[in-house]
């Protein structure tokens, strides 16, 4: 009879093996992690190139010489033109040029292309009431306390009014 063989039981050591791959996914995840970092940081946020985008905002401008039209008769000088007219159909650098030259009298406009300011839109109807005041054409309005002194219609007739 054949001798028999010791029955040997072989055990791997299967601990090595599983402590190396939890450590390989361990370094595969910071990895990957670190990349995302470092691609938010340079491209997207730019915090870790040094260059930072500014935010741009549009500088605040107050125009104090436009008004709308319910302040018309409202205004601080004793004496003041108002220049009524719709500002995107007319050039109006000669006539801003002939009312910047006159220093004694403060000038005022009334922009007609805005919404607040297209209640006075009407057949022209002259009068001190800012509620019934009605202009189609470019207007000049001469005002001293409050009251219409002299009203020109048309751009030709302020134009020549105005040299």
């Amino acid at each position: 009879m054949a001798k028999k063989q010791p029955k040997y039981n072989i055990v791997k050591n299967e601990n090595t093996n599983d402590y190396s791959k939890i450590i390989l996914i361990i370094i595969g995840i910071v990895l990957v992690v670190g990349l995302l970092y470092l691609y938010t940081g340079f491209f997207v946020t730019k915090e870790l190139s040094g260059k930072k985008d500014e935010p741009k905002t549009p500088e605040t401008v107050i125009n104090y010489d436009e008004i709308i039209a319910g302040t018309i008769f409202s205004q601080s000088p004793e004496t003041y033109y108002v220049l009524i007219s719709d500002f995107k159909t007319y050039n109006y650098k000669a006539i801003n040029a002939l009312l910047d030259q006159s220093d004694d009298i403060k000038y005022f406009s009334v922009d007609l292309s805005k919404t607040i300011n297209q209640s006075i839109i009407g057949e022209p109807y002259i009068t001190n009431n800012p509620e019934t005041l009605r202009v189609s054409d470019p207007t000049l309005l001469i005002i001293t306390s409050g009251k219409i002194t002299k009203s020109i219609i048309g751009l030709d007739n302020i134009n020549n009014y105005l040299k």
